[in-house]
């Protein structure tokens, strides 16, 4: 029982933090310059380092469009945007302690089914 509870909280803090590691930096390159080979361009650890949270965030998108109607699709793609609950309510038009439990069954469903992920 603690396992399952460690594994949902892991998995909630994951999700509610993911638009944190977005890294979505636009560089204002103009066009001119785009394929110019001696201009030295930095390169962001950060960039590489995220990869297999990307991976898995994608893995995660993929199950649940499978096993989850829209409604908790939606509550998904909004948790992992960073959008908070009180926004997520009024989107859904459902009190906060709606979403804290939708929040759960959706938890419990991904991870009753996150075999699927490895196939």
């Amino acid at each position: 029982m603690t396992l399952l509870k460690n594994e949902k909280e892991s998995l909630k803090r994951f999700i509610l933090n993911y638009h944190l590691i977005e890294n979505e930096e636009m560089l204002d390159i103009e066009v001119d310059d785009f394929f110019q080979i001696d201009s030295n361009v930095a390169t962001n650890i950060n960039e590489t380092t995220n990869v297999d949270d990307h991976i898995y965030m994608n893995e995660l998108d993929i199950l649940i469009d499978r096993i989850c109607d829209d409604r908790e699709y939606i509550l998904f793609m909004l948790m992992s945007s960073g959008r908070s609950i009180k926004d997520i309510a009024n989107i859904l038009e459902l009190s906060e302690s709606r979403i804290y439990q939708l929040m759960d069954l959706l938890l419990e469903k991904i991870i009753v089914n996150k075999e699927e992920l490895n196939e």
